[in-house]
């Protein structure tokens, strides 16, 4: 069916649904909804635990932030979540910003794969997450564990 994405709503939808200022795709021209809505990209991500860095994940269509509203980045370990905060790097990408953790690591291992997701907020009430295209994952590691 045509669908477009909802700019208020920040949500995919059917183009004739009540949606605000909606941004409709072009089935004719060979549009599908990945041409408008916003994702994330499939990727595999390196990140050392005891380093502050920025972690740059790939986008396409993300839209600009708007007064009051924020992207968070949604780390999912298996023992916990840990949010970040991010800056808008513009459409193609946004980057989360990484504090080093205590994050602890099964027995006899030195890295764990964990999941990420993106979420687009308005201080935390309403949370519209970002549809990824694909698993995108982040492998955590530890320097110090390989130091022996």
């Amino acid at each position: 069916g045509v669908c477009g994405w909802c700019n208020v709503e920040k949500r995919c939808t059917a183009v004739n649904s009540s949606c605000s200022n909606v941004i409709s795709v072009n089935p004719a021209g060979g549009q599908t909804y990945l041409d408008v809505c916003p994702s994330l990209l499939n990727g595999s991500y390196l990140l050392p635990v005891a380093v502050n860095r920025p972690l740059v994940l790939n986008t396409k269509n993300l839209p600009q932030q708007l007064p009051g509203y924020q992207y968070i980045c949604s780390l999912q370990l298996p023992s916990t979540v840990i949010s970040l905060t991010t800056i808008y790097t513009g459409n193609t990408s946004i980057s989360c910003q990484y504090t080093a953790a205590k994050i602890s690591f099964p027995v006899g291992t030195s890295a764990m794969v964990a999941d990420i997701s993106l979420i687009w907020t308005n201080s935390g009430t309403v949370m519209y997450p970002i549809d990824p295209l694909g698993v995108i994952q982040v492998t955590l590691y530890s320097c110090s564990a390989f130091s022996v």
